[in-house]
């Protein structure tokens, strides 16, 4: 299954926030999506998900499938929460496993369930109420809904919003054991941490100046000169010395 799009533009107004965009998803690879606010990362993943129609381009086969069957393969987490429900951890998250409407969970769902309560530290607090969750817990739990779901292709905006440091290495590091756990699975997940970006992902889509800027290893375009087109000059970017990842920091004084 190929996962391309070809001349796409996207944008949620009149005119499109970017345009021109080419680039391809490959199997196995954890990309990060990076820009500034307001460069259209949302309505790219939005468009992606067959939420809201492209300006102009081609989407992949899987973006225009209906509902019932794009939900088989395509699962999408968005940047605004839904409020939290009465339902408890576990409740929420089976629900999104298994198929709708069912009256009783297949142990396929329940399996898949409880595998991602594990990998988002959820477990201990399964029978918790969701509406008694901190912020941060509560996105942990839409997480693990959607990876519950069983899809191929995970499209997450900021899934490590609101997390500490150490869940959200947790999310970023379960994300990429769950690349190897089946063919053709794929990860698309936008980020503002550009140290989280560089650490854990396999690629990087830059976006800025309402166009794709750059797509490579994350070293090939966490440089001066792109980070400065797409932020504008105000960081600054450097190898760790003992890891070789590169290292993001903001210019200032203190």
């Amino acid at each position: 299954m190929s996962i391309q799009v070809i001349d796409l533009a996207v944008g949620r107004g009149a005119s499109p926030t970017l345009t021109q965009l080419n680039f391809e998803l490959p199997a196995g690879e954890l990309v990060g999506l990076i820009g500034p606010n307001g460069a259209g990362k949302t309505s790219l993943l939005r468009a992606l998900a067959g939420l809201d129609a492209p300006h102009a381009g081609q989407l992949p086969a899987i973006s225009l499938e209906p509902p019932q069957l794009r939900r088989q393969s395509l699962a999408f987490l968005p940047q605004l929460a839904p409020p939290a429900p009465a339902y408890s951890v576990r409740e929420f998250v089976l629900m999104a496993s298994d198929e709708p409407l069912r009256w009783q969970a297949q142990s396929t769902a329940i399996e898949r369930a409880d595998d991602a309560l594990l990998a988002t530290d959820l477990s201990a607090l399964a029978h918790r109420p969701c509406d008694r969750l901190s912020g941060g817990e509560y996105r942990r739990t839409l997480l693990a809904a959607t990876l519950a779901q069983g899809a191929s292709l995970l499209l997450l905006d900021e899934p490590c919003a609101g997390l500490d440091l150490p869940h959200a290495a947790l999310v970023m590091s379960h994300l990429r054991t769950w690349l190897t756990g089946a063919k053709n699975r794929r990860v698309l997940v936008a980020m503002h941490d550009l140290n989280l970006t560089a650490q854990f992902c396999d690629q990087v889509l830059l976006l800025g100046e309402g166009e794709l800027l750059g797509q490579d290893r994350p070293n090939a375009v966490l440089t001066p000169n792109l980070l400065d087109r797409a932020f504008g000059p105000g960081l600054s970017c450097f190898e760790h010395p003992e890891s070789g990842q590169r290292v993001i920091l903001a210019k200032g004084e203190r």
